[in-house]
């Protein structure tokens, strides 16, 4: 399994916009410049934490993961989220970013659904030792506007279950409206299981004819 995260080509254009100093963070990073000036920039499991590490350390807004999370994932320039918004149901959608994220990337998305449950374990495969809490606030938050934009309804993780240990508590329960488990064995998003049935309202079978096989 190769060691390589793709890096968003607009992350820096992102940090900025949200008045962070990208030399800053990529100097806390211990990371040159030129690493992200190529067509595909990728980086290691252990650089892009500590990308994101620096970006925490850079920023005082404990806010700033959810923000990005909600930018991200529904950008139409994002190939995995055209693939997941043209999907038949939600459950078919986030099938294909776990797919997605085995192929890309030491990342694994696990759906295992049990006693009425949908639970996403996020975990890095390649990690040796817990991602950054900010990135995973941007999953976390990522995943559920996805899951909001694609069925069009205020659909809800029932919980999440963070490895960090208790912070921000009321900002998070404040945006995801759920139960909050810290110190948790793995990071987790909890949907019901009858949410994977909600059908996607842009489901489209031509665009994924197009861009699945690639």
């Amino acid at each position: 399994m190769a060691d390589l995260v793709p890096i968003p080509l607009d992350l820096f254009e992102r940090l900025q916009r949200a008045g962070l100093d990208v030399d800053s963070i990529l100097r806390r990073a211990k990371l040159p410049r030129s690493r992200f000036s190529v067509a595909k920039p990728q980086g290691t499991t252990a650089e892009f934490f500590a990308l994101w590490r620096a970006v925490e350390e850079e920023s005082d807004d404990p806010g700033l993961g959810l923000r990005i999370g909600v930018e991200v994932l529904p950008d139409e320039d994002n190939v995995v989220s055209i693939a997941a918004m043209h999907s038949v149901t939600l459950g078919e959608g986030l099938q294909k970013l776990a797919r997605y994220k085995r192929l890309v990337c030491p990342e694994r998305i696990s759906i295992d659904v049990e006693d009425g449950e949908a639970r996403l374990r996020f975990e890095w495969l390649l990690a040796e030792d817990a991602p950054p809490s900010l990135l995973t606030d941007i999953i976390f938050a990522g995943v559920t506007n996805l899951a909001q934009r694609g069925t069009m309804t205020p659909v809800k993780p029932l919980r999440l279950e963070f490895i960090r240990r208790r912070a921000n508590e009321r900002m998070l329960r404040r945006h995801f409206g759920c139960e909050l488990q810290f110190d948790a064995p793995h990071d987790v998003l909890v949907f019901d299981e009858d949410a994977l049935a909600l059908p996607m309202v842009h489901r489209n079978a031509q665009p994924l004819a197009v861009l699945l096989p690639g």
